[in-house]
């Protein structure tokens, strides 16, 4: 897959969160993947619990008033024949904060088997919600 494959790949990701389809946002995922932020690293496995935790995540951030989540900047560099690893930038806007975007990096390695890309592992390099404390928009 090329650069311009994965940057449409985050956006529909995004956009199946705007639309609250957490089945769809959950789809993204493999079977079996690892989530991991500065807080530290869990297993996870795409279930029903994941599919009600994406729920939760799009009804939070609607809660705290966010107007719009960007792709910024997807690069990819690919590892082998299945494998890639694909850093994206992220931009989000809030009501409280106008039009000033928050970004966060995440780092992915993607498995990409018959032209399906799939997230294996998930790497946030921000605590996401101590920069929203920061910014104000949580208590």
């Amino acid at each position: 897959m090329k650069n311009a494959d994965f940057k449409q790949f985050f956006k529909d990701y995004i956009k199946w969160g705007d639309e609250h389809d957490a089945q769809k946002v959950a789809d993204a995922y493999a079977e079996h993947f690892i989530f991991a932020d500065p807080n530290g690293i869990m297993p996870m496995e795409n279930n029903n619990e994941l599919v009600a935790k994406y729920a939760d995540i799009e009804e939070h951030y609607k809660k705290v008033g966010r107007t719009a989540t960007h792709v910024i900047d997807a690069d990819t560099t690919k590892l082998d024949e299945q494998y890639y690893l694909v850093k994206v930038k992220f931009g989000m806007t809030f009501q409280k904060t106008g039009d000033e975007m928050i970004t966060f990096d995440i780092t992915y390695i993607m498995r990409v088997v018959e032209g399906t890309p799939k997230i294996v592992l998930y790497i946030s390099h921000e605590d996401e919600m101590k920069v929203l404390k920061e910014k104000g928009l949580l208590s």
